[in-house]
């Protein structure tokens, strides 16, 4: 008796297919678990850099509001703040892939910025010592002499006033936009660091910052180191040291704008002319405090 195609398709053990087709169901159940971790993960991973960055960005902000820096690391801490808001929208919407690889490019960029701040402030705090011991002396000076010394702290923007050894007033001050590291010649805007002394009171016609304390900058120091890097090549043989430096009036503008003078609001300069005069003491330090104290760089 002849069996037709259809007794021999329904008479067919289907089992092993079923079998296979229920690990294949369950195979694809797991490939799409392990996705869905994976991209969990990748998420989590991208969300652990943007949040790492950011405190670092949030770090670097603080810290550059204090610290003149050089237009080009000021450019590529522009372009990784560019690319890190990229990353962060590409994030929201869920382009993980182009949030990692934007927020790697960012990281790059902020990375540099923060190697060049580390190293321009550890540099420049390796005179800390010299400074403390400037300071020392002219505190000392004071106390010795029951009068009046000045002392201008560049890091805290900050001019302090001792009388007798002790410090009596406080005032906050504006400096040269260059003012980290000392001065080195005419024009480069930097505020010099040193001891020196007022030589001249000035007032009236005679200064157009209100009122000025002259100090004696270049002092042999500063002349010494001018011509050790005249004779050194790193100043041309035709640069030249400058002069006029003062602490003078006019200030409170909000940043940092003098040509290397320390300037005091009018009614602050009142006081400190008052009190210093013709042999006062005027002690120009980086920073009273450690580097730790100043910024944040960890």
């Amino acid at each position: 008796m002849e069996i037709s195609e259809q007794q021999v398709f329904l008479k067919r053990d289907y089992s092993k297919i079923r079998e296979l087709s229920d690990k294949a169901i369950e195979t694809a159940e797991l490939l799409s678990q392990e996705s869905d971790k994976f991209i969990n993960h990748f998420e989590n991973h991208i969300q652990f850099k943007i949040d790492t960055l950011n405190s670092v960005i949030c770090l670097l902000d603080s810290a550059m509001n204090k610290i003149p820096l050089d237009k080009k690391t000021i450019e590529t801490f522009s372009h990784g703040n560019i690319l890190f808001s990229e990353a962060k929208s590409a994030f929201v919407q869920q382009n993980f892939k182009l949030s990692n690889s934007k927020v790697s490019e960012a990281e790059k960029c902020i990375n540099t910025v923060y190697q060049n701040l580390k190293e321009v402030m550890q540099t420049y705090f390796e005179q800390h010592k010299e400074w403390s011991k400037w300071k020392e002396e002219t505190v000392k000076w004071s106390k010795k002499n029951k009068a009046t010394a000045i002392i201008v702290d560049k890091c805290e923007k900050t001019c302090m006033v001792y009388q007798n050894g002790k410090m009596t007033r406080k005032f906050n001050v504006e400096l040269g936009p260059n003012w980290i590291g000392d001065k080195r010649q005419k024009g480069d805007r930097a505020t010099p660091e040193g001891k020196y002394l007022v030589t001249k009171k000035i007032n009236g016609r005679h200064t157009k910052y209100y009122k000025a304390l002259l100090i004696n900058y270049p002092n042999d120091e500063d002349q010494k180191r001018f011509e050790l890097e005249k004779k050194n090549g790193t100043l041309p043989k035709n640069a030249d040291i400058g002069g006029l430096i003062e602490i003078h009036g006019d200030g409170g503008k909000g940043f940092n704008w003098t040509n290397g003078c320390v300037a005091l609001t009018n009614k602050d300069m009142d006081i400190v002319y008052s009190l210093a005069g013709a042999g006062t003491p005027v002690t120009i330090i980086g920073s009273e405090k450690e580097l730790k104290d100043v910024v944040k760089l960890d």
